[in-house]
């Protein structure tokens, strides 16, 4: 299909951008190299979380003038989206749909509205129901399409839209982690081409804060591993005697269960027999929960730990029980009550936030659960740090995170205490620093974490890792696999990351 030549539109207005002049050029670039494939193939780009990709996506839309359909995956980030495009463009030709809408004034045809803000679940429920059909849209924009995995709505969306021959625009600062990843969501998305923009962003500073083990932490690592490795000598054993796994599958086992190998017993110790099967199941969630007592106690906080504790004596369970009658666990119980508020990575916490507060900074922290950041907020509160949560899962509610986000802007809050619904796409003002107390879990979650601070100035990425393996082990396996992502996306040439410099992109 021959080439087409596309108006990009020097009137959207940008109220309220701060030095935005300079990026105009380098968005509508963006927007052009989009444009000028679309016709013929779906495009998935990416750019640097920040960098605004958004702004290039408002481009398109306004330059192919097709009905358009900009998915997102949460409903705050669709209403944000809505709300931006306005600011933006300065046109009321759009409007969102998402699950709190009642279902009776979801009108996804309305003819004055060229452009509809919605999440994938509701869009993929309402089709089924004949509330909308994918014929209504000609263009789908895909936002955060890192997620199109498994069962994410994104899949099936964009394969019915795909099979309609209509055009497909995704969007991502890190479509995955290595060459599968990425050619998996590729095949979901049935995206031909990835299309990469070099959009001017300030610079990121990493810096990697390597916490040692004081006496109390190394007597209590010293029970933890004496507990686990019991509990992975029954699991060889069971292995063993119900031939789980092969001999030399059993020899690769030491101080963990690597997770294919965990898995592989799992699946097989569904057809034990009878006789043994429930005790093979004790065993094998005796190990789950060792791990995350491990985790807790370790890595983010004695109180945390504790709080585990007290569910595992509501629960009831014979694997929990049976750890809970552990001389091991006793100890653990009896130590942590006594340091309760001195875990050397939450002393470490309140020292950076102290100050980065002298300093006026304002910070964005981020944690694996809420449980944890629930309590530092209230640990923050002890300490006269004004901070607040913002939680996706069940503390959702729209109200509440706009409150937080409203809360920064007027610097009401200092600090924000944040779980995964920070990482993906929510926009937030611009943080000084952010502080991964819990390291990400993968480079995906890295790439978005540090993607909130640096927006209009230096940003200053934090890591906070204890001085064991596996926190050592999970901070540079991110940083090598962004590498390889860097190499296949954006076709870096670095050997390596050094974490002391920028090197995120």
């Amino acid at each position: 299909m021959d080439e087409k030549q596309y108006f990009l539109s020097n009137r959207f207005p940008f109220h309220g951008f701060k030095d935005h002049e300079a990026k105009i050029p380098q968005w509508q670039k963006a927007a052009k190299d989009i444009l000028d494939k679309i016709n013929s193939q779906n495009i998935g780009f990416v750019a640097q979380t920040g960098s605004g990709k958004t702004i290039v996506a408002f481009y398109c839309i306004d330059a192919l003038l097709k009905r358009t359909l900009f998915l997102a995956p949460t409903r705050i980030l669709s209403r944000q989206h809505h709300d931006f495009y306005q600011q933006v463009t300065g046109k009321n030709d759009s409007k969102v749909i998402v699950g709190d809408n009642p279902i009776k004034k979801r009108n996804w045809k309305d003819p004055e509205k060229n452009l509809v803000f919605a999440t994938p679940h509701v869009f993929l429920a309402d089709s089924k129901k004949s509330l909308v059909d994918f014929s209504d849209f000609d263009l789908v924009i895909i936002d955060e399409c890192h997620k199109a995995s498994k069962n994410y709505p994104y899949v099936e969306i964009a394969q019915r839209f795909a099979f309609l021959n209509k055009r497909i625009i995704t969007m991502s600062a890190s479509p995955g982690k290595n060459q599968e990843a990425i050619a998996k969501i590729s095949k979901n998305l049935n995206i031909k081409d990835w299309q990469q923009a070099e959009i001017n962003t300030p610079e990121k500073s990493n810096a990697p804060i390597f916490i040692p083990l004081n006496k109390d932490i190394m007597q209590i690592n010293a029970l933890m591993s004496k507990l686990k490795q019991d509990n992975i000598l029954e699991i060889k054993h069971l292995a063993n005697y119900e031939s789980l796994l092969k001999k030399s599958e059993i020899e690769k086992i030491d101080d963990f269960i690597p997770m294919s190998l965990f898995n592989k017993i799992k699946e097989k110790s569904d057809k034990i027999s009878s006789a043994n099967f429930y005790q093979a199941k004790m065993i094998l969630a005796k190990y789950y929960k060792i791990s995350h007592l491990e985790s807790l106690v370790l890595t983010e906080s004695y109180y945390n730990f504790l709080m585990y504790i007290e569910k595992l004596k509501k629960q009831n369970t014979k694997s929990g029980n049976y750890l809970l009658a552990s001389k091991q666990i006793k100890e653990l119980i009896k130590i942590t009550k006594e340091i309760l508020y001195k875990h050397p990575k939450v002393i470490e916490l309140l020292e950076i936030l102290k100050k980065e507060k002298a300093k006026n900074n304002q910070g964005l922290i981020f944690f694996s659960n809420k449980e944890v950041a629930s309590y530092i907020e209230k640990f923050l509160s002890l300490n006269g740090l004004k901070s607040a949560c913002l939680f996706g899962g069940q503390g959702k509610s729209t109200k509440k995170q706009q409150a937080v986000i409203k809360a920064v802007k007027d610097k009401e809050i200092d600090f924000v205490l944040a779980t995964s619904v920070v990482e993906e796409g929510l926009s937030v003002p611009s943080f000084d620093f952010v502080i991964n107390y819990s390291l990400p879990s993968t480079p995906v979650s890295q790439t978005q974490r540090a993607g909130r601070t640096g927006r209009f100035s230096q940003g200053l990425v934090y890591y906070l890792i204890m001085e064991i393996e596996s926190e050592k082990i999970k901070f540079f396996s991110n940083f090598s696999s962004l590498n390889k992502m860097d190499r296949i996306i954006y076709n870096k040439k670095k050997d390596h990351y050094d974490p002391d410099q920028l090197s995120l992109f």
